[in-house]
């Protein structure tokens, strides 16, 4: 019986097991993801009464988000495969995260100290660390399902890409409707949610992707 490391070698060696292109699959579970979580939020919430008069918020929101998503596909490509490392993504992530923190403080710092409390948590909790895991859920169990018909072999690493990818797309969809536009509330909030998922999904990831 071949020891793991040679079927691991194996597969990264030999194109036949590979199957069907796993970035088209991925890009398909993407798009799907997002569209999913869009349709789920107008129909759930609907967009915010002010959308036109603050666009470039949503924007904003929307982009931040989709920073992290562009860093955690590429890395989820690279897990799903036998024997690849996480190579510069994990960095890029925690530069992101480290930008977030370092604009959260500024913005507290330049806002008066009567006011700080609201800017940071919106005048109340902060729904969207229980509102974008959520909407994530059903995304991140079709990464998951891609990911079992692929051969990653760090699972939790996997398994954390992909809760990073779905939040950050659950995250995308959810600044149609958040109203809450101070730029501590944003920085600290969305990349909060998006860590949750990034821990659940490595937590499902340790026992769903392992072989």
């Amino acid at each position: 019986m071949m020891e793991t490391d040679a079927v691991i070698q194996t597969l990264a060696r030999d194109p036949k097991v590979k199957g069907p292109p796993t970035t088209v699959w991925l890009a398909i579970c993407l798009v799907t993801a997002l569209a999913y979580s869009v349709l789920a939020i107008l129909i759930i919430a609907g967009a915010r009464s002010d959308f036109a008069a603050q666009a470039p918020w949503v924007a904003v929101k929307a982009g931040l988000s989709l920073l992290f998503a562009l860093a955690a596909a590429p890395l989820l490509l690279r897990l799903s495969r036998p024997g690849q490392t996480a190579g510069p993504w994990p960095p890029v992530l925690g530069v992101l995260l480290v930008g977030c923190v370092m604009t959260v403080a500024g913005s507290l710092a330049s806002t008066a100290e009567g006011e700080r409390i609201a800017a940071f948590t919106g005048g109340g909790f902060p729904v969207c660390a229980i509102v974008i895991p959520t909407l994530a859920a059903p995304s991140a169990a079709a990464l998951f399902l891609w990911l079992r018909k692929q051969a990653p072999t760090q699972p939790m690493m996997a398994g954390m890409a992909a809760g990073i990818l779905s939040g950050a797309t659950a995250a995308m969809a959810y600044a149609l409707t958040c109203p809450v536009d101070s730029a501590a509330f944003v920085a600290m909030w969305y990349p909060a949610a998006i860590t949750i998922c990034a821990a659940l999904g490595a937590l499902a990831g340790k026992f769903a992707l392992r072989w």
